[in-house]
Order: structure tokens, then C-alpha cells, then sequence
């Protein structure tokens, strides 16, 4: 046998909006369940007190509240070290047979330098490679004859 409480809470959830804003307090309880009484009767094929609906939304909020600081100190618990780089460069290139050739030889003029930030990435048809700033002249001399689809100098990369 389906509750008020059950329908309410169905209802909520098909309603992300409502959940947040339910989890934040900044919506008025009677005035929501004068809205949504309707909507709750049809579910519940009967009438229904809309003094019950408010009291299932007041739990519902008060869960939804529980539950959104649970999943916040959870996120926060487990997100661990987080480094931040600036003065990066991003590099696009079109796949082509001797591009991993090229990075391989980036990654061996690099291999001992301390002061380098390097990471790739590739794609169905695109390598993305992202440096520090001090050896674009490197990546600009190994890579002109790759084709280039896009470069952006000095963007801040989070990461974790």
C-alpha cells in the first residue's frame, strides 16, 4: 500500500530542483504542498490531508538536508591533495603515424628536468599534450611539422 510520505518523496525526487531547494530550506512547506496536493491525490487515486503532505515534506526535507551534508563531507574526505598549475600551454594535434614518435621524443628531452609539467592525452582523431610554459620552445621546434589544431598559452590546470 502506497503512503503519503511514499508519494511525496516519489514526487520530490522526480524533481531534482525541488530536492535541492528542499535541502537548502528555502522553500515555503505549505505553499509547496498546495501545489503539489493535486498531483498527490492523483498519485494516491484517494483525497489527502494537506497537513499530511506537509509533514512528509518536512521529513523529506530534513533527509534531503542530512543527506546533502553526508555526501559533501564524504566528497571532502576522500578528495585528498589537490595541486594547481599555471602558465601552461595546451597543445591540438591531428593524429598522424608519427606523432607518438614526436612525443616519445619530447619525453626523452624532458625525462630529467625537474621543472616540467607534461601530460597527454589522445582522442579518436586528436592528441592533446599539455606543458609548462618553459619548454614551448622545445614542443614548438619537435612538432612544426605536426598539424596543429589548437594552442592556448597560460591557462590554470586543476588536478588531483
Amino acid at each position: 500500500m502506497k503512503t503519503i510520505s511514499s508519494a511525496v518523496n516519489e514526487y520530490i525526487k522526480s524533481k531534482p530542483y525541488l530536492s535541492s531547494a528542499l535541502a537548502d530550506g528555502i522553500i515555503n512547506l505549505t505553499s509547496l504542498a498546495r501545489n503539489i496536493h493535486a498531483d498527490i491525490e492523483s498519485t494516491m487515486n484517494k483525497s489527502v490531508n494537506q497537513g499530511a503532505i506537509i509533514m512528509a515534506l518536512k521529513r523529506v526535507s530534513d533527509d534531503a538536508s542530512f543527506m546533502l551534508t553526508k555526501k559533501i563531507i564524504r566528497i571532502l574526505k576522500n578528495l585528498g591533495d589537490i595541486t594547481v598549475r599555471s602558465s601552461l600551454v595546451d597543445y591540438g594535434f591531428l593524429l598522424s603515424d608519427s606523432l607518438l614518435l614526436t612525443q616519445a621524443n619530447l619525453l626523452k628531452e624532458i625525462e630529467y628536468k625537474k621543472d616540467v609539467f607534461y601530460t597527454s592525452s589522445r582522442g579518436v582523431a586528436e592528441s592533446n599534450i599539455v606543458v609548462s610554459q618553459n619548454i614551448v620552445p622545445l614542443v614548438d621546434e619537435l612538432f612544426k611539422k605536426r598539424n596543429l589544431s589548437h594552442q592556448i598559452r597560460g591557462f590554470i590546470f586543476d588536478y588531483d
